[in-house]
């Protein structure tokens, strides 16, 4: 095939490729969600960095009790997952590392996860406020609270349902890429507006 004004050894590749070029995805690092082995989470995670990929386990702390005493450690906050960002050219080198289970639900391959939305997802996660797993439902009913949104301070431009017992106040945001929900501590006072 021959493009005007090009020789047949220059002409365009294929209509399919094109495509893949103009959006630059094989050429820029995107962040995906990977499904990892339980309990290999922070394996999966080294030997992902040591092959040079960007990886990001949140994590939590957590006391458990041993038979003489309460210890605090730190556990997966969404258990089985973790981010790594990488080149679609990349993908092999991913998915070959040891406890990597690749994609999630009934999809074989990692799933991507837009720069919008791995910002809040880190806002939240790494905020220096106590953060805890949540369960979506209890006992099969809805969660009982009212939507907030925060205009001000480290968590700024996130929403979420606000659960109050007591003097603690918990911010309770989904991330939607994991189909799951955390629950953030938080003082009353960055509370002040009704989403």
């Amino acid at each position: 095939m021959e493009h005007k004004g090009l020789p047949a050894s220059e002409a365009l590749p294929p209509r399919e490729v094109r495509r893949e070029e103009v959006s630059g995805s094989h050429l820029s690092p995107q962040w995906h969600l990977l499904v990892v082995r339980h309990r290999s989470e922070k394996k999966v995670t080294l030997a992902l960095s040591s092959k040079g990929f960007e990886v990001f386990l949140p994590t939590y702390r957590a006391k458990r009790q041993w038979s003489d005493r309460v210890k605090e450690i730190e556990l997966p906050l969404i258990p089985c997952y973790l981010f790594c960002r990488f080149r679609s050219s990349d993908l092999l080198s991913v998915v070959s590392t040891p406890g990597v289970l690749s994609g999630c639900g009934a999809d074989p391959h990692p799933v991507p996860v837009p720069d919008f939305e791995m910002a809040h997802i880190r806002r939240v996660l790494t905020s220096g406020f106590p953060v805890e797993p949540w369960p979506d439902q209890v006992a099969g009913r809805e969660m009982a609270g009212r939507m907030v949104y925060i205009d001000e301070g480290r968590l700024r431009d996130v929403s979420g349902i606000l659960v109050e017992e007591g003097d603690r106040c918990r911010l309770v945001v989904r991330l939607d890429p994991v189909q799951c929900s955390v629950a953030v501590e938080i003082p009353k006072e960055q509370i002040s507006s009704q989403a």
